[in-house]
């Protein structure tokens, strides 16, 4: 399983889902290994009752957070609601 992450243009950066886990209350956990500098990530997705989904937590390795209960570290802006595309 893979997540692609568009960098704008036809560039792409193509990460392994090497973990994943669905919970009762519909949030959805994953480890990702990314290619890039980013490297390994934590990551947890929540579901709209739209089909929307948005990033509940973010970890690093290293245990740093870039958005932890939704809401991102650096300023505290809750995570933005995000829908699928039908771009190739």
């Amino acid at each position: 399983m893979a997540l692609v992450r568009n960098l704008g243009g036809s560039r792409r950066d193509i990460a392994d889902i090497t973990r994943a886990w669905a919970h009762t209350d519909g949030s959805l956990e994953m480890t990702v290994e990314f290619s890039s500098a980013i490297g390994k990530r934590y990551v947890t997705l929540i579901r709209g009752p739209d089909a929307k989904i948005r990033a509940k937590i973010n970890q690093a390795a290293d245990g740093s957070y870039s958005i932890l209960d939704g809401k991102t570290v650096h300023d505290g802006a809750p995570t933005r609601w995000q829908a699928r595309c039908n771009a190739p």
